[in-house]
């Protein structure tokens, strides 16, 4: 062989299989507030997780306004604290009024009837998820964004799904023995699997919000409030989420 070595090619032929495709404990579709909060749970007990996000956090979103309830679940994740420091404004109460402010009601959260409950936050979402979806990887939980997961698809151990970058559109096949949809109203697995929607037995409602700079709030604790107001067939939210930054929007059929 070494006297042919200049005048010709060698080929070998092996018989190596493939390698196999990476395999996570649970695969998480989405890396918003739910997607994070379970990736943290996972991460903490020790599991092989990945969340796939399609977008690139930080990203806008709406649904800016916490309940107290909640804190709970973000102390135990281990997050709480993080969100304390973030400088969001706090929420004491919730205030539904009239157009007219002929008839209102404020809800004080030290007055329910959960003690404990006193005060939670405003978030600005881009802030607030990017914090979460950081604190999950902080935990062992492998977090992907600009990535897609495409064709789950059923096996005899679990599920197998196709990765595909939004960047360069490269593909990776991946498997999993969970999958936990949190990709919202993409309804990632209820497409997959056919599940039918349910229809909701009211009129059909669009929202139109936008984020704006002077608005005018009260003074005190009451000035963090979110402010529902009631109109006829419609209704406006009003949601201080920063020291300058009002989220406005409105409800209507």
């Amino acid at each position: 062989r070494h006297a042919l070595w200049d005048d010709c090619v060698i080929i070998y032929k092996m018989n190596r299989p493939l390698p196999s495709p990476p395999h996570f404990d649970v695969l998480i579709i989405g890396g918003g507030p739910a997607g994070s909060t379970a990736g943290a749970w996972l991460g903490k007990k020790g599991c092989k997780a990945l969340i796939c996000e399609k977008e690139q956090f930080p990203r806008f979103h709406i649904g800016e306004s916490l309940l107290p309830n909640g804190n709970r679940i973000l102390k135990e994740i281990g997050v709480w604290e993080k969100i304390e420091n973030a400088g969001f404004i706090k929420k004491y109460g919730a205030e539904f009024t009239l157009a007219d402010r002929s008839k209102g009601v404020r809800n004080n959260f030290s007055e329910g009837l959960i003690k404990g409950l006193d005060q939670t936050y405003q978030v600005q979402r881009s802030r607030f998820d990017q914090i979460l979806l950081d604190h999950a990887q902080s935990t062992g939980c492998e977090v992907r964004q600009n990535c897609q997961v495409t064709q789950p698809t059923r096996t005899s151990n679990g599920w197998s799904a196709t990765l595909i970058s939004s960047k360069d559109k490269t593909e990776q096949t991946i498997t999993a023995t969970w999958i936990i949809d949190a990709s919202g109203r993409h309804c990632t697995m209820g497409r997959t699997l056919g599940i039918k929607k349910e229809p909701i037995p009211y009129p059909g409602r669009f929202a139109v919000f936008n984020h704006f700079k002077g608005c005018p709030r009260a003074e005190g604790k009451s000035g963090g409030d979110i402010i529902v107001l009631r109109l006829k067939d419609a209704w406006f939210w009003s949601i201080p989420i920063s020291d300058t930054i009002t989220s406005i929007g409105v409800v209507a059929q």
